[in-house]
């Protein structure tokens, strides 16, 4: 994020770009105010002190619903995704979301996929949950355990695949910025396409021995070894087939309209 501010070590958060810091207090009601701490940063108007108070305090809302549904879907919805995109869509009353809507909204803020939560789809949960009858609750108990024992691959479109998607946009632009340092703009450009590909290309060879090394603890005949590794590279193959989907979505920039709220994949 573009504050540096941990509650549980210090009350100030510092702004990394201008090194402008408030202090963050938390009223009696839950409610935050905020205080310029320390000389003024030289060349900064108060407009902009204002301007950096009005996102500091959106930044730490943010954080909260990340938080919070974090906490919703853990302890009371077995870490499902598919469930909550259920409820929110039942009972919000705005366009239906998708579970990569979910993922946007848990990917920590500044990273390319990243999206904020809006605070009627915390509500939506919140009511949900509240009207769960105990034999729900108690079969939302088991459902952590149960998505363990889904394929790989539902479990990464469920949940993963935006995540998955951002690791391999960030990768490839820290060896981009790696080759900057020493290379003219154009020629960083192409080495750095060159080493993401050989990387990736190593990527999939490592995972093609490791589907060939399962099935040959698993097999006693060389059918069993077959049948085995094609179900292995089939799954394999559909994980990155996800990867790329979600890849080009926050490239393209795809979004989905909802009702003002930030883009939402």
């Amino acid at each position: 994020m573009s504050w540096q501010y941990d509650p549980f070590q210090s009350n100030v958060a510092t702004h990394r770009e201008t090194r402008a810091q408030f202090e963050v207090a938390v009223r009696e009601d839950g409610r935050r105010s905020y205080r310029v701490e320390g000389p003024i940063p030289k060349g900064l108007p108060s407009s902009k002190l204002r301007e950096l108070e009005n996102d500091l305090h959106e930044t730490l809302l943010e954080e909260d619903r990340r938080s919070e549904l974090r906490a919703l879907l853990w302890e009371h919805l077995g870490g499902s995704n598919s469930i909550a995109v259920s409820a929110i869509n039942r009972l919000s009353g705005r366009k239906p979301i998708s579970e990569r809507t979910v993922q946007s909204w848990l990917i920590e803020r500044d990273r390319v996929s990243s999206r904020a939560c809006p605070g009627w789809a915390i509500t939506a949960l919140r009511d949900y949950v509240a009207q769960l009858t105990p034999s729900e609750k108690e079969a939302l108990k088991n459902e952590a355990s149960r998505r363990l024992s889904m394929p790989a691959s539902m479990r990464v479109l469920e949940s993963d695949a935006l995540e998955f998607a951002t690791i391999d946009i960030e990768r490839e632009a820290s060896i981009e910025r790696k080759w900057q340092g020493i290379a003219s703009p154009d020629l960083a450009r192409e080495l750095a396409k060159m080493e993401s590909y050989q990387l990736g290309f190593i990527h999939g060879q490592n995972k093609m021995l490791a589907a060939m090394v399962v099935s040959l603890r698993k097999a006693t005949n060389f059918e069993e070894f077959r049948r085995e590794f094609i179900q292995l590279d089939d799954e394999q193959s559909s994980i990155e087939g996800q990867r790329r989907s979600a890849r080009r979505e926050i490239e393209r920039g795809e979004e989905e309209d909802l009702s003002g709220t930030n883009a939402h994949f």
